[in-house]
């Protein structure tokens, strides 16, 4: 009990009023550690944003500040920045909260349903304030960018 009301206070103050909610079968902390982990359907829910997962790490400064998270095994995702709608996967999905940036690795796919796009690739960088997006091809397969066109 003790645990969930550190990492609910650290939440709370580290996103300055972002609700984020995050449900597992079980979590785990060391306090000299400065990360949480959560194991197994891990559900993670902030505003409209939801991701999906089998791991989530969460890391925290000094300060107990959110510095980034990561979350691995079967990350499925839905989320709004920008007023754009991103859905896909990926095998790993990090957040780094500084930079307002998302790295997805592992057969990543994200489709833009607001604008019809879809991009898939091994490595795929997407800064949400910006909206710029960085595609890497690791392995044989191309990356790709597919779109309509009137």
């Amino acid at each position: 009990m003790k645990y969930f009301i550190l990492i609910t206070v650290i939440f709370i103050t580290s996103l300055l009023a972002s609700k984020v909610e995050i449900t597992s079968d079980s979590f785990y902390t060391d306090e000299n550690d400065n990360r949480v982990y959560f194991v197994d359907d891990v559900k993670v829910k902030k505003e409209k944003d939801r991701l999906n997962s089998k791991l989530l790490i969460v890391y925290f400064n000094d300060n107990n500040e959110t510095k980034s998270y990561k979350a691995t095994g079967d990350v499925k995702f839905d989320i709004y920045k920008n007023d754009i709608n991103y859905k896909g996967s990926a095998n790993s999905v990090e957040y780094i909260v500084k930079e307002s940036k998302y790295i997805f690795i592992g057969d990543a796919i994200i489709h833009d349903l607001t604008n019809s796009r879809d991009i898939s690739g091994d490595e795929i960088i997407l800064y949400s304030k910006s909206g710029k997006a960085i595609i890497k091809s690791i392995s044989k397969k191309p990356s790709k960018f597919i779109f309509e066109m009137e």
